[in-house]
């Protein structure tokens, strides 16, 4: 009973977050796994005060998408189903939906230019709306490690949408 309730509560913003890594279909599909994962691993859950478990079916996602993205990589898996989605093709879709919206456009585009690591950190404290705390969970560093490269990615963010704006 908890556990169905756990997942009907956090099943759509795990797959969200799976899709911003891998195709949505097999996001699907993992998705489901990682509350499997999780469950299995409940004694060394970090329950969160705010977010509960969120973070740390975060955490567990991160995980699985990695080992997910890796086995494709080692199988040598070359079509488009099988490639994770590239940042540019996402953000293409989402400036054409809203193209009048040009800030929107501008900071979509800066997204893409950006690390890895500042994406994530963006994600998870931006889309998400986790607290550096929160994030720290899900990335397993310090709290004060999240908060410096969100400070950090903010003002990379802020200097390419500048350089994307003024273009």
């Amino acid at each position: 009973a908890e556990h169905d309730a756990l997942f009907r509560a956090h099943y759509p913003t795990v797959v969200a977050f799976l899709a911003r890594r891998i195709p949505v279909e097999d996001a699907k599909d993992l998705g489901a796994e990682v509350f499997v994962e999780a469950w299995r691993q409940r004694d060394h859950v970090i329950v969160d005060e705010d977010r509960g478990w969120l973070p740390w079916l975060f955490t567990v996602a991160r995980r699985m998408s990695n080992a997910w993205l890796a086995a494709q990589f080692a199988a040598g898996a070359r079509n488009a189903r099988m490639a994770p989605p590239a940042p540019e093709d996402f953000t293409a879709r989402v400036v054409e939906v809203d193209a009048a919206n040009q800030q929107l456009s501008a900071a979509l585009e800066a997204m893409v230019r950006l690390g890895e690591e500042d994406r994530e950190v963006l994600e998870l404290c931006g889309l998400f709306g986790f607290t550096p705390a929160q994030a720290s969970i899900t990335l397993g560093v310090p709290a004060g490690t999240v908060r410096v490269r969100l400070h950090r990615a903010r003002q990379r963010l802020s200097e390419a949408i500048d350089g994307e704006v003024a273009s």
